[in-house]
């Protein structure tokens, strides 16, 4: 598995797909 990884999140304003870079360091839920 790798520390870091991309990950598609979806705005809740907008209509578009956003990719987050998610690091180690940050937890995302």
């Amino acid at each position: 598995m790798k520390k870091s990884k991309f990950i598609k999140v979806r705005c809740p304003d907008c209509e578009n797909m956003q990719i987050i870079f998610d690091h180690p360091s940050t937890v995302v839920k």
